[in-house]
């Protein structure tokens, strides 16, 4: 199965960069705590 995201002219084909662009692009809904701490820990 192929999984990607589809923005316009944008397509991720990796989860952890699909995350990172959702983060950024709707930072007025957090995907991720604002915690460093607790932000680096979802990265791992």
């Amino acid at each position: 199965m192929c999984r990607f995201w589809l923005d316009g002219d944008v397509v991720l084909s990796d989860s952890f960069a699909i995350l990172l662009y959702l983060a950024e692009k709707y930072p007025q809904h957090p995907l991720l705590p604002s915690d460093l701490k607790t932000k680096a820990i979802n990265f791992q």
